[in-house]
């Protein structure tokens, strides 16, 4: 297994296990590493969701709207979408 993907597995498993803070470091850690990883807008997004369980909506927009402006065409994007529209309203 490679550094890209033991940090790519470190932050799933902190992500299913609900330790959200811990899940953000080791995407950020792989985004930092690997700032032209393919799995980009999967980190993106799921920071954004870690973000949104933390109850800080200012830092998942951020990592939402990243997902707008770099990968408008991919899946993470389509599943952020609606959030990003719900809470620019509120």
């Amino acid at each position: 297994m490679t550094e890209r993907e033991r940090l790519r597995s470190r932050g799933g498993y902190y992500l299913m296990n609900l330790n959200h803070e811990k899940a953000i470091e080791e995407y950020n850690r792989l985004l930092e590493q690997y700032p032209e990883t393919e799995k980009k807008p999967t980190a993106y997004f799921k920071i954004g969701r870690s973000y949104e369980e933390l109850k800080n909506r200012k830092k998942a927009l951020e990592y939402f709207q990243r997902l707008k402006s770099e990968f408008p065409n991919s899946v993470e994007y389509q599943q952020a979408k609606d959030k990003i529209e719900r809470w620019q309203k509120e």
